[in-house]
């Protein structure tokens, strides 16, 4: 196992969030080759009001932050810990914090994360739950 596991999840957590942002401002249009990469053939979701998201949703969902075009779309990143690690996965958890049209919300998420040498930093998003959070 390598032995910066989780130092590239969390680079993947807050690249991928970067991307997140610079689409959803209308500045980056949605690659999709990358997070193809970036989320396994097996990816789910559970949003924070509980629905569950196939990868094929969630790549649809992304790509519709491109269409967005909310120039004070933001999205901050916190808390960023391992939770549990083993052989070629380590599990991490944050808080994500986002302002989108004006409204204030926050989440904290727990990512399970696999070794993968094509994902972007050979780390590949498995499994996402998230749970809301107060707004601070």
């Amino acid at each position: 196992m390598s032995a910066d596991l989780f130092e590239r999840a969390r680079a993947e957590v807050i690249d991928r969030h970067a991307d997140f942002v610079a689409m959803g401002r209308g500045t980056a249009a949605f690659d999709r080759a990358l997070f193809e990469r970036a989320f396994d053939e097996g990816f789910g979701l559970v949003s924070p009001d509980g629905s569950v998201m196939a990868r094929a949703e969630i790549l649809a969902h992304v790509e519709g932050l491109a269409r967005l075009g909310d120039p004070a779309f933001e999205i901050g990143i916190s808390d960023v810990v391992e939770v549990w690690r083993d052989e070629g996965a380590v599990l991490v958890s944050y808080v994500e914090s986002q302002m989108r049209g004006g409204r204030a919300s926050r989440r904290r998420s727990t990512a399970l994360f696999v070794e993968d040498d094509a994902a972007p930093h050979r780390v590949a998003w498995r499994h996402l739950h998230e749970t809301w959070m107060p707004v601070a």
